[in-house]
């Protein structure tokens, strides 16, 4: 009985990923909640790698002037050390934040309030960051809010995880490898031939029909003289 083997998952590519969160129906709406929790008007999911940081969504009230799919150096962000840490970084005024108020970030964009929590998908591998900032102070250390974006980030890794098995289960039913496994499983005798009329693919059974040990003794051969 022949085994049903799907190729390997698939490798994506962030142009993928930033596709993949614009279909998360739900990722708008948490920006919103994330900006009117904590009264700052710029929210993002982004999608942070060791050398790139990709906003996938946004909501800007305050002109920062990133949209989706715009990017930031990397090393320029707070997000490179959440993604090395996989830490949370809450700053209500960074001028009174004795870690961060020397920091390169906060005076690269102008922003005096951040938070942003790490994104975490169920295999433990890092995706990205929820995060907003401000050019003003704000509350973000509020008890309440830091909770509610880690609940956020992990609604949206699942989301993440699920879009992504639904997207391999549809790569995989369309691929040539999977078509093969089902034509190897079939019952019936299952031959391919090219558009010149030679064979190019013989399941199981019809090696039993032809009485042939394997299926190189039938691959190549002219369908005029089967």
């Amino acid at each position: 009985m022949s085994t049903l083997i799907p190729p390997p998952a698939p490798a994506y590519s962030l142009d993928e990923d930033v596709d993949l969160i614009g279909e998360i129906a739900a990722v708008p709406k948490i920006l919103e909640v994330v900006c009117r929790m904590t009264g700052m008007g710029f929210a993002a999911v982004a999608r942070v790698t060791d050398d790139r940081w990709i906003a996938c969504s946004t909501l800007d009230h305050i002109g920062f002037g990133l949209a989706p799919g715009g990017e930031l150096t990397v090393e320029s962000t707070i997000c490179d050390e959440i993604r090395d840490h996989l830490r949370p970084v809450v700053i209500d005024d960074v001028a009174q934040d004795a870690l961060y108020r020397d920091h390169h970030t906060p005076r690269q964009y102008g922003l005096r309030s951040y938070i942003s929590v790490p994104i975490v998908l169920d295999d433990g591998s890092f995706f990205g960051t929820l995060c907003a900032i401000d050019p003003k102070p704000a509350r973000p250390s509020s008890p309440e809010i830091l909770p509610a974006l880690e609940l956020f980030a992990g609604m949206i890794a699942l989301e993440i995880g699920a879009q992504r098995r639904f997207r391999a289960a549809r790569n995989v039913l369309h691929s040539e490898a999977f078509s093969r496994s089902l034509l190897k499983a079939s019952l019936d005798c299952v031959k391919i031939f090219s558009a010149e009329g030679y064979v190019e693919f013989i399941n199981l059974q019809g090696l039993e029909l032809f009485q042939l040990q394997s299926e190189d003794q039938m691959v190549g051969v002219e369908y005029a003289s089967l």
